[in-house]
C-alpha cells in the first residue's frame, strides 16, 4: 500500500479510483481485496463516495463524437458491447473527420493497416517485430557482430521468445522494482551458488583431494557449510528492510535442509566408482577475471563458433563446477546447479530452449582445456531442490560399438545445439524479433511484457506458416526424436 499512499499524498481536493465490477458480458466479477485495502488506507468516508457507473456513460454517443479521441473511445465501447462498431452511423462522421483532420485520420488509417497486417496469414513482418531494414537493421548487425560476447542464457531467451529478448536485451526494458518480503528465485539461486563456491573453495585450499567428500567427515562439512551460509545470508540481508523476519527465518531453514541433503547426496556420488573429484568452481570463459573469486582455470578467451555463411559467434559464460575422473584426471564432467524443481532434458535441447550444457562442454573442450589431453566424459544438471542429477551426456560404456553409438548420439546433440546458436544469432543480427513462442511452457503468465506483446497462439501459428523454417522445423524433429 506504500505506492497508493505516495500517490494520494499530493491530492488536495479529490481522488477518483476506478475498478471493474462486471466482465464484458455483464456478469458480476469478484472485487479484488486490494480495493478493500485501498479503502482502509484512504478512510471509511470513501465507502460513501463509491458509486456504480456504466462505461458508456462516460463516452459520448456516436452522433455526439467531436474529436478523434472520442471516436476511438466510442468505437471501443461499441466493440466491447456489440462485438463491432456501428459502421452505418459512423460512415458519414468518418468522412467529416477525414476532411477536418486529415493528419489524424491518416495516422488512424496507418494503425488500422498495422492491425490488419498483424491479423493476416502473411509471414511475420514489420508490424510483428521484424526490423531488418533501414538504420535499425544496420545497427543490430553492427552491434551484434563477431566481437559481441553472447551469453548462453541470452540465446536461450531468444529461442524461447524473440520479442522478450528484444525488450530486455535490445531496448533494455526492466520490470519496475517491487518490494519483496522474501528472496526472489534469482536471489535464492545466487545464494546457493555463492555458498557452494565458498564451501568447495575452502576445502580445496586445504588439499586438492579434500573436495572428495567422505562420510566420516559429514559433521565437519555441515559446520563449514552452515558457517558459510550464515555469512552469506547476513551479507544479503544487510540494508534491506523489506524482508519479513518470519519468512527470512523459514528461508534460512529451508536452505539449510537443502544443503544438508546436498552433502549426503555428494558423499554417495563421490564415493562411487571412477574416482570422481570436484576440481574447479565458477570457471568463466570470455569474462573478466575477478581477483580472489575467479577459478584458476578461468580465462578471458571466448569460445568462437564459426558460421559458414555468417559472421562468427563469440560466446562467454561461467561453468558452475568441473569434476575430473580417473587417476590421471584426463576426463572431466561439466556440472550445472539448478535451484528450481524443473530440470532441462534432452527434449529441451532439441527444442532449442536449453543449450547450456552442450555449449559449456564445447567451451571446456576447446577453450578451458585447450592444449591438454582432457576429454568430456559427462555433462549433467544437478537439481538442488530434490537432489537429483540429470545426465544429458553419459560417459560411454560397453563395447567399442556401443561407445561409438553413444558418441555419435552426443555428437548429434552438439550439432543441434550449435545449429540453434547460428540460427538465433542470425535472427538477432537480421532484426527478427516476432512475438512467437517455441514452447508454450516458456510463455509464463507472469511475464513482465505480457501486456505489451499481446501474444496469441492462434495468430502466431498462422503467421509462422510462412516464417523461416527453423521456428517450426526443429520442433517437428524433436517430437519425432521423442517418439523414437
Amino acid at each position: 500500500m506504500t505506492g497508493v499512499q505516495t500517490c494520494a499524498l499530493p491530492i488536495s481536493r479529490r481522488l477518483t479510483l476506478t475498478y471493474p465490477v462486471t466482465d464484458r458480458e455483464g456478469a458480476e466479477r469478484l472485487v479484488s481485496h486490494y480495493v478493500d485495502e485501498v479503502i482502509k488506507v484512504i478512510g471509511e468516508s470513501a465507502k460513501g463516495a463509491t458509486r456504480r457507473i456504466r462505461l458508456a456513460e462516460r463516452v459520448p454517443s456516436t452522433n455526439e463524437v467531436a474529436s478523434l479521441s472520442e471516436l476511438r473511445r466510442r468505437t471501443l465501447v461499441d466493440i466491447c458491447t456489440h462485438g463491432s462498431p456501428d459502421m452505418k452511423t459512423l460512415k458519414p462522421m468518418l468522412d467529416a473527420l477525414q476532411r477536418s483532420m486529415p493528419v489524424a485520420f491518416e495516422l488512424m488509417g496507418s494503425g488500422l493497416t498495422a492491425e490488419a497486417e498483424r491479423q493476416s496469414f502473411r509471414p511475420f513482418g514489420r508490424f510483428d517485430g521484424v526490423l531488418s531494414k533501414g538504420l535499425i537493421g544496420e545497427e543490430l548487425r553492427r552491434h551484434h557482430g563477431p566481437e559481441y560476447p553472447f551469453s548462453v542464457s541470452a540465446l536461450e531467451a531468444y529461442g524461447a521468445c524473440p520479442f522478450r529478448f528484444f525488450a530486455r536485451q535490445v531496448l533494455g526494458l526492466v520490470e519496475p522494482a517491487t518490494l519483496e518480503e522474501e528472496l526472489t528465485p534469482l536471489e535464492l539461486g545466487s545464494l546457493y551458488h555463492d555458498v557452494l563456491w565458498e564451501f568447495f573453495h575452502t576445502l580445496r585450499s586445504q588439499a586438492p583431494e579434500a573436495t572428495v567428500l567422505e562420510a566420516g567427515r559429514l559433521e565437519e562439512y555441515v559446520t563449514l557449510i552452515e558457517d558459510v551460509l550464515e555469512r552469506r545470508m547476513n551479507r544479503l540481508k544487510g540494508g534491506r528492510d523489506d524482508l519479513h523476519p518470519a519468512l527470512w527465518k523459514l528461508t534460512g531453514e529451508r536452505v539449510r535442509r537443502t544443503l544438508r541433503g546436498f552433502l549426503d547426496a555428494q558423499i554417495r556420488l563421490l564415493s562411487g566408482p571412477g574416482r570422481r573429484r570436484p576440481s574447479a568452481f565458477e570457471v568463466s570463459f570470455g569474462l573478466r577475471r575477478r581477483r580472489g573469486v575467479s577459478d584458476e582455470l578461468s580465462t578471458t578467451e571466448r569460445f568462437v563458433l564459426d558460421c559458414a555463411d555468417e559472421q562468427a559467434v563469440s560466446l562467454a559464460g561461467k561453468i558452475d563446477r568441473i569434476d575430473v575422473l580417473g587417476e590421471d584426471g584426463d576426463a572431466f564432467v561439466v556440472m550445472d546447479y539448478k535451484s528450481g524443481r524443473s530440470l532441462p532434458s534432452r527434449r529441451d535441447i532439441l527444442l532449442g530452449t536449453s543449450l547450456q550444457l552442450p555449449l559449456y562442454v564445447l567451451a571446456a573442450q576447446n577453450v578451458i582445456f585447450k592444449g591438454t589431453q582432457s576429454t568430456a566424459a559427462s555433462a549433467e544438471v544437478y537439481g538442488l531442490a530434490e537432489q537429483k542429477r540429470s545426465e544429458l551426456r553419459k560417459r560411454p560404456t560397453g563395447t567399442d560399438a556401443d561407445k561409438a553409438a553413444q558418441d555419435a548420439k552426443w555428437g548429434q546433440l552438439i550439432e543441434t545445439a550449435t545449429g540453434f546458436v547460428r540460427d538465433y544469432v542470425g535472427g538477432i543480427r537480421r532484426g527478427q524479433f516476432p512475438v512467437f513462442v517455441r514452447d508454450e511452457r516458456t510463455c509464463p503468465s507472469h511475464c513482465e511484457f505480457r501486456q505489451v506483446c499481446r501474444y496469441s497462439e492462434r495468430r502466431a501459428l498462422k503467421k509462422a506458416r510462412g516464417w523461416k523454417p527453423w521456428f517450426h522445423r526443429r520442433k517437428g524433429e524433436s517430437e519425432r526424436t521423442d517418439e523414437r
